[in-house]
């Protein structure tokens, strides 16, 4: 799983309106403060509602109908693989 969806499931931890540091996200993924931030603005980009308070820390702030690995491992405790493309069959 790639840094940002480790970040995205952590989050989804804390996903009932709780702000979670991101000096907590980095300690319990055992990544740098930076790698947290860049995860966050990607998945930012990536469409979901993270809110940010200085301070406080970060949230996801709603359920969307994104999917993506970390979502779908968090809700269904299941491993897959996904794929940004495939070819046609």
């Amino acid at each position: 799983m790639k840094t940002d969806e480790k970040v995205l499931a952590e989050l989804l931890k804390y996903r009932n309106n709780k702000y979670v540091s991101g000096s907590k996200l980095a300690e319990n993924l055992n990544i740098s403060r930076n790698s947290v931030w860049k995860a966050i603005e990607k998945i930012k980009k990536n469409g979901h509602n993270i809110d940010s308070i200085h301070g406080k820390g970060y949230m996801l702030v709603s359920k969307e109908d994104i999917l993506s690995q970390a979502i779908i491992i968090n809700e269904t405790n299941t491993n897959v693989e996904v794929f940004d493309e495939l070819e046609s069959t």
